[in-house]
């Protein structure tokens, strides 16, 4: 029971840390015609369209330009409204300075809403603009003095204001001038194209400001607009996501292991873990050796929080459908994982490695430090499984499975193989014994660990991930051991879409 003890003292410690997040609001509105979305996923088109049109077109004989959004070499980006003001920019060969274009998309858009907004600074007619600067905290108690020397340029250019708003002090992605924190200010106003570059540079000039974008609008707005959600917490709700993710895994995990080993499951070990969800179908005690009993035991360090435990079949009928969908043809009798040992390690092969390519899938993707050190214990963890599984399943690799006389490897070959058929994306499976050219150093048959032509492990993305848990190959079909899908953000999301 020893690792009971652990695993519920990482359930409950991954669960604070998921917790605080739920709340997080996931998106807002710059209220310039343009929807935010803050997933990193949906930024791309806004933050090009704010990043370039406030790059300056000529630097040639100016004042060196410390205010605006340039960052010195050291220094990171951000989302919005962080990455707007912050986006590093490079100098060109003509001596401009231009933002880093990502792709020739990004240059022409520059170049195209550049050219729109400098078209306008030579003319007398009123244009439409918002700007988004930021204020040193070590001004606070001046915020609104630099409002007010805002304003009073605007009232001296006969200009309108049509909305001000103050986000307050807020966290910066980074240091700025040894500021942590910065006041950000929204405006909206109405000005004669002609003057908006001495705008620009009255901002440049005052040593308060340590970063400023201005931005053409296309009408008045007039409505509030509340503050995005600052970079640290944004970051940490794209964490979220991805940490709740595997949940689903966990909750499978455990409670065929646990079951399985000791006839009980999660209801009795730590009911407060599964926040009311409803119990396993089906899923019984199995029929082990004791040496098998021990190392499921020993293995079982899994991680659960964040929601109520999803409906599951571990029925022997659900695993039996696998099977059969894996020799394409149904076995006779049906395959039962819970009949003897050698059945419930090879049942026990088709979940953890699932669970393992999805964690190496998700850490390159997480932003925060906790993040990153949880999903690489958990990665750890769920590696310690499938290998302990693998190395015992290849001692065993010739011996028939009996009542169907096929050996433990085709087992392995053909669960792999429906793996990489539902997954939809290539080889990320490999069975215990694989053709010599796959195998390590192309010089063994023999496969105890799954790794890519260079011994690393295969990542798998959540959608693949649900193609393969649900038996569907959709990842907005459930079926298999979610017979109502998942649960979690991610997995919600598609099955909304279907």
């Amino acid at each position: 029971m020893e690792s009971l003890i652990h695993g519920s003292s990482s359930i409950f410690l991954t669960k604070q840390i998921i917790s605080g997040g739920n709340s997080v609001n996931r998106s807002s509105s710059f209220k310039n015609g343009h929807g935010w979305s803050f997933s990193p996923q949906k930024l791309s088109f806004g933050l090009r369209k704010a990043v370039i049109v406030g790059a300056k077109k000529d630097n040639k004989n100016k004042k060196e330009d410390t205010h605006s959004f340039i960052p010195k070499p050291d220094e990171a980006t951000g989302y919005f409204p962080e990455a707007v003001l912050l986006k590093e920019k490079k100098v060109q060969e003509d001596g401009r300075v231009l933002p880093d274009f990502a792709d020739a998309e990004e240059e022409e858009l520059f170049e195209l809403l550049n050219l729109q907004l400098q078209s306008e600074s030579d003319v007398t007619q009123k244009r439409h603009y918002e700007v988004v600067y930021i204020i040193h905290e070590k001004h606070e108690e001046e915020v609104g003095s630099v409002n007010e020397k805002v304003q009073e340029f605007l009232r001296e250019k006969k200009a309108k204001i049509w909305r001000l708003n103050d986000w307050g002090l807020r966290r910066l992605a980074y240091k700025i001038k040894k500021a942590k924190n910065g006041h950000y200010i929204l405006m909206n106003f109405e000005l004669e194209g002609q003057w908006i570059n001495d705008f620009k540079t009255m901002l440049d000039k005052d040593e308060r400001v340590i970063r400023h974008l201005v931005m053409k609008a296309d009408e008045a707005i007039t409505e509030d607009c509340p503050p995005p959600p600052e970079f640290h917490t944004l970051r940490a709700d794209c964490d979220v996501d991805l940490l709740e993710f595997p949940l689903n895994l966990e909750y499978l995990e455990a409670e065929f292991f646990l079951f399985g080993s000791l006839g009980f499951g999660l209801d009795k070990v730590a009911p407060n873990l599964t926040s009311g969800g409803p119990p396993p179908i089906g899923v019984r005690k199995a029929n082990l050796d004791p040496f098998t009993r021990d190392t499921r035991s020993r293995t079982l360090e899994n991680t659960v929080k964040g929601f109520p435990r999803p409906l599951l079949d571990l029925s022997a009928k659900s695993f039996a459908k696998v099977v059969d969908k894996a020799f394409g043809r149904p076995l006779s009798p049906p395959f039962d994982p819970y009949c003897n040992s050698i059945n419930y390690l090879l049942a026990s092969y088709l979940i953890p490695y699932v669970g393992l390519t999805g964690y190496v899938g998700a850490n390159p993707k997480l932003q925060g430090s906790v993040s990153k050190r949880l999903v690489a214990g958990l990665l750890g963890v769920e590696s310690g499984q499938d290998a302990v599984i693998r190395a015992y399943l290849y001692r065993r690799r010739l011996e028939p499975v009996q009542p169907y006389g096929i050996s433990v490897a085709e087992f392995t070959e053909r669960f792999s193989d429906l793996r990489n058929k539902l997954g939809r994306k290539g080889l990320k499976d490999e069975g215990l014994i694989v053709p010599l050219v796959r195998g390590a150093e192309g010089k063994t048959k023999g496969n105890v660990l799954a790794g890519d032509q260079f011994s690393l492990s295969y990542d798998r993305t959540p959608e693949e991930i649900l193609r393969i848990v649900y038996g569907t190959g959709n990842e907005g079909l459930p079926g298999g051991f979610f017979p109502k899908g998942g649960d979690g953000r991610i997995a919600k999301s598609h099955l909304h879409k279907a």
